[in-house]
């Protein structure tokens, strides 16, 4: 009994002493499959750094900066390059003096196995980044502003305010979305829409906070409790929505969200909706149609879903002669104007940014 006792302790002990040291004998056991899966994923992450400097030396090419995120990750790219060639030069030096593996370093072998996997490890989590980021390396170039007085007074801006504001004047109406491809006009739409409103005093007040292409939560409800003069210093966002619901549906309020990529959890930020929306009213500018659909409510589907589309031809030629001048109604400017207008494609902005560039040419030529 006593020996069975006995027997039953030391086979814990050994169970317990091989775990300990199974790792240790797994680094020398494993030692050059490690060194060879380093080696290969070195050469892939090496592709992966040259196709997104390729990305980045194209987005410069369109005027685009390159993103944080991506700058952060070719600085540890790189740190994680040097590791991996001192430690693939180590190991030819290690061959060497072991006479390529006749006489072992088990010490040198286990050190360096262990230190392959660890970079292993660092060069698949760069890897799984660069793929969440997928060459997406650019930030969009600053654009000029565009003054609503420019754009409202054409009838297809006109027709799209109406119907935005005579949504919001409706008590039904909680959700207003406005959707049409980038440059068309819809952040200089929104901007007129929130004067008419405080000059009409719709509301009592209108945010308009900013919404990027990643959905940063808690910075929508820092910018929204800013607006309305209250501090969140809570760090639950649970917490936080419920304080900004109650104090939103208090007085009547329009949250304007700019720039909408996907589908906003509304009840997530904060802001209140559905039948519980009470004074509190939002439009939200988007480039896709579904993600209106997504966001509204099913009866308002439709009837609260704004198109904007591009200028026509005259209203186009107004803006660009607008921002020009009347020099650009002489027979020889006249046909250049008319062929670069129409290549901006009834675009506001398109028309805004090469209006400039236009004039100076117009400048060369009179001087000259």
């Amino acid at each position: 009994m006593a020996m069975a006792i006995v027997n039953s302790i030391l086979g814990k002990i050994g169970g317990c002493v091989w775990d300990l040291i199974k790792p240790h004998f797994d680094y020398l056991t494993n030692y050059d499959d490690n060194i060879t899966a380093l080696e290969n994923q070195l050469e892939t992450l090496e592709e992966m750094e040259k196709d997104v400097h390729e990305a980045i030396e194209a987005a410069k090419g369109n005027g685009e900066g390159t993103r944080k995120i991506v700058q952060h990750w070719l600085a540890r790219v790189e740190g994680v390059k040097m590791d991996a060639r001192k430690l693939l030069e180590e190991n030819e030096k290690a061959n060497d003096r072991c006479f390529w593996g006749w006489c072992p370093d088990l010490k040198t072998r286990h050190s360096l196995s262990k230190e392959a996997m660890a970079i292993h490890e660092k060069i698949e989590s760069l890897c799984k980044e660069q793929a969440a980021f997928d060459i997406r390396v650019s930030l969009c170039p600053s654009l000029p502003e565009i003054d609503s007085k420019d754009i409202v007074p054409f009838q297809t801006r006109k027709v799209a305010v109406e119907k935005v504001m005579d949504a919001l004047k409706e008590d039904s109406t909680n959700f207003v979305g406005v959707h049409g491809m980038g440059g068309v006009g819809k952040t200089t739409l929104v901007k007129e829409i929130a004067r008419k409103c405080k000059e009409e005093k719709l509301f009592d007040n209108v945010i308009m906070p900013v919404v990027s292409r990643t959905v940063d939560v808690e910075s929508i409800q820092e910018q929204i409790a800013n607006f309305l003069a209250f501090k969140l210093e809570e760090k639950s966002v649970l917490v936080r929505a419920s304080r900004l619901k109650n104090r939103l549906s208090e007085n009547k309020i329009l949250v304007i969200l700019d720039d909408v990529w996907e589908r906003l959890e509304l009840n997530t930020i904060g802001i209140p909706s559905g039948e519980d929306h009470k004074g509190c009213k939002v439009v939200i500018t988007t480039r896709r149609r579904q993600v209106c659909t997504a966001m509204g409510s099913r009866d308002q589907a439709t009837r609260n879903i704004v198109n904007l589309d591009v200028l026509t031809e005259q209203e186009s030629w107004d803006l660009f002669k607008s921002r020009v001048g009347d020099i650009i109604e002489s027979p020889t400017m006249r046909i250049v104007a008319e062929k670069l207008v129409k290549e901006c494609g009834g675009l506001p902005i398109a028309l805004v940014i090469t209006s400039p560039y236009f004039s100076q040419r117009l400048s060369v030529i009179n001087n000259s």
